[in-house]
């Protein structure tokens, strides 16, 4: 059984794999935060968890006093901050995953599916 891990995860986008992932890291991470420009297809607010927090666009990345790699296997939150859009501030980020959405593919209907065909040209045979 996985325990409480006790991190902050920064999640970059607000769409879908965001929105999953934070659901998912919901039970075992100290703080979420969610970060949006406020696209189109950000997810209601209403699907993070509790320990989720959606917050304005990111800025900049403040890397304080460290020269070459970050070592990410510490238990050490990553060396510096994180500056937002609206001048806001976040300290002690431990992870940041970057929410880029999914490319869905199902290898094992292959003869189904026929993703260079666009949706007129699609027939009874084609089901993806």
């Amino acid at each position: 059984m996985l325990t409480k891990l006790d991190k902050n995860v920064l999640l970059v986008g607000a769409s879908v794999s965001s929105t999953d992932i934070a659901r998912e890291l919901g039970p075992f991470a100290k703080k979420i935060y969610q970060s949006s420009r406020g696209g189109l297809f950000d997810l209601p607010v209403a699907l993070l968890p509790e320990n989720a927090v959606r917050i304005g666009g990111i800025q900049s990345f403040n890397f304080s006093g460290q020269s070459g790699p970050v070592d990410l296997a510490t238990e050490r939150p990553i060396p510096g901050t994180v500056t937002l859009a609206d001048g806001t501030v976040l300290e002690q980020i431990d992870r940041v995953l970057l929410c880029t959405g999914y490319f869905f593919t199902l290898p094992f209907l292959r003869e189904y599916n026929r993703d260079s065909s666009s949706p007129e040209d699609v027939d009874d045979a084609a089901l993806l």
